[in-house]
């Protein structure tokens, strides 16, 4: 069973080492990680109960009590009200902005070297 060492609460400087979460586990601080493809999230939305979920990936619902999303996806409400796993530097435009820009889903050239 893996295990990861993390501090034991927001105001503590001890380290306790725990069991690495996997989906539908509870999870955050004094209770573990989760592990890799998941996300420590609200049970549903306003709970104080987190729980690992399974990150979305692109373009599929996500948020508390639902998903998180995958590596340099943001999980972003759209205007019509549904929140989905998106690119950020393209709902934001910035590619081609001139900017290098990093967290991009894929390579930002624009002035990076």
């Amino acid at each position: 069973m893996p295990i990861y060492c993390t501090e034991d609460s927001v105001d503590s400087a001890e380290a306790i080492c725990l069991p690495i979460a996997f989906a539908e586990e509870p999870c955050g601080y004094g209770i573990g990680y989760c592990y890799n493809g998941t996300t420590c999230l609200p049970e549903a939305p306003g709970s104080q109960s987190l729980v690992c979920t399974i990150n979305a990936f692109l373009g599929e619902a996500c948020g508390d009590g639902v998903a998180g999303c995958n590596s340099d996806m943001e999980c972003i409400t759209d205007g019509d009200g549904q929140s989905v796993c998106q690119d950020p530097c393209a709902f934001y435009g910035s590619y081609g902005d001139g900017v290098c820009d990093e967290g991009c889903l894929i390579y930002d050239a624009d002035d990076c070297l």
